[in-house]
């Protein structure tokens, strides 16, 4: 069993969180400031909010918004 089947039930959500958020700073270098996760029977979803580095806020900003896109789908390809 790994870490997450052998906590309380009502942990795992904050544990999955946690993990995604600390994956999420790890390739952009910026965590989101909230995160929520909701487990049902067969999905389970995190909710992120504040996302956007500084720098894509202003492009975001200024109605940028497609550059943000783009830019991070750069990333993924590139990383991959």
């Amino acid at each position: 069993m790994d870490d997450l089947t052998q906590q309380a039930p009502e942990s795992v959500p904050a544990a999955i969180s946690t993990a995604i958020v600390q994956c999420t700073r790890e390739y952009t270098g910026r965590g989101p400031t909230k995160a929520r996760t909701t487990i049902s029977d067969d999905l389970v979803a995190v909710v992120l909010q504040h996302t956007l580095t500084k720098g894509e806020r202003s492009l975001a900003d200024s109605g940028k918004g497609d550059m943000v896109i783009e830019i991070r789908r750069c990333f993924q390809t590139t990383n991959a």
